[in-house]
């Protein structure tokens, strides 16, 4: 096999992506032109039917969108853990009550963040924090 431009494996003969030949197999028809191939693991060489969902190409964006910032999410929640580490470690050796008062604020973001995100969006957007931005078509 072979990949193409978007890292997916195709035939070497026929071109063909893999995993749209078994998700067609696996509905027993054609994908229609508004229909894209999900792979719930996330893993482009698991071509295992259950591993394949059919999408409209709308609710595919939806889910991509949603994934991304899930990932956001747990990259940000780790990094603010870090610094929060990062501080403590100062306060230890500088005894400061600014950076116990950063480690505590920093320390509960990362909790929203990782166990609340929607909690957090609304307490941002509630503060003027975030914006709502029109989806972009």
């Amino acid at each position: 096999m072979e990949r193409n431009s978007k890292g997916y494996p195709i035939y070497k003969d026929s071109k063909n992506i893999v995993h749209l030949y078994y998700a067609k197999k696996k509905l027993n028809r054609s994908l229609s032109s508004n229909e894209e191939v999900h792979h719930i693991d996330g893993d482009k060489d698991n071509f295992n039917p259950t591993n394949l969902l059919v999408l409209s190409r709308e609710d595919h964006l939806n889910l991509e969108r949603e994934i991304r910032i899930w990932k956001n999410l747990d990259i940000g929640s780790t990094l603010i853990t870090f610094l929060s580490l990062i501080f403590f470690i100062l306060y230890s050796i500088m005894q400061n009550t600014f950076l116990l008062t950063s480690i505590s604020l920093l320390l509960v973001v990362a909790l929203l963040m990782r166990f609340f995100p929607e909690k957090l969006r609304k307490f941002l957007f509630w503060y003027g924090l975030l914006k709502k931005h029109p989806n972009p078509s």
